[in-house]
């Protein structure tokens, strides 16, 4: 889950579902019954505002966080994708590259018999989607180690024009 307005300072949703006035945007994702180990996903999109209040589903035209399980020895390896920004701005978090985003964990093991609010849970974890290296970086350096060879060639040039003056008086 994700808040749907990144906050600016420390104070963020409540990590259960949001609270009221603070949504949160949930991705989930059901495992089912997989005839094979690899299968297309059930994701579904939903927004929550408190843990007393039913999640709800987003429509089907705001569904478009798609992805990929995969079961191997005994775990799920899920992979969740959609695009940075959405159309949606009032129910899907947008991401932004460079800023610290708040994300949190939810998981429901049903063969242990959890559902509802029985679950396990992660408090607000931060991920930063970085931005891209600037060409001017690169270059910049380049040219400062072309700058410090040449002027290293120049020094012991001039070191070795010293010692040869010196050497023939």
């Amino acid at each position: 889950q994700f808040p749907v307005v990144i906050p600016e300072g420390p104070q963020k949703p409540f990590f259960l579902f949001g609270q009221t006035g603070k949504s949160v945007n949930i991705w989930r994702w059901k495992a089912g019954r997989l005839k094979e180990p690899v299968a297309e996903t059930s994701i579904e999109e939903l927004n929550a505002q408190g843990y007393k209040k039913p999640m709800t589903s987003q429509p089907p035209e705001s569904q478009i966080t798609g992805g990929q399980a995969l079961w191997r020895k005994g775990t799920w390896n899920v992979v969740m994708k959609r695009p940075l920004k959405t159309e949606d701005h009032k129910l899907d978090v947008q991401f932004e590259r460079g800023k610290l985003m708040p994300m949190a964990f939810l998981v429901w093991d049903g063969s242990n018999g959890e559902r509802g609010l029985k679950m396990s849970h992660s408090s607000w974890y931060y991920v930063m989607l970085e931005s891209s290296t600037p060409i001017n970086a690169y270059i910049y350096g380049l040219i400062a180690v072309v700058f410090a060879l040449c002027f290293e060639w120049w020094l012991i040039r001039r070191v070795r024009m010293s010692a040869k003056i010196s050497g023939d008086r």
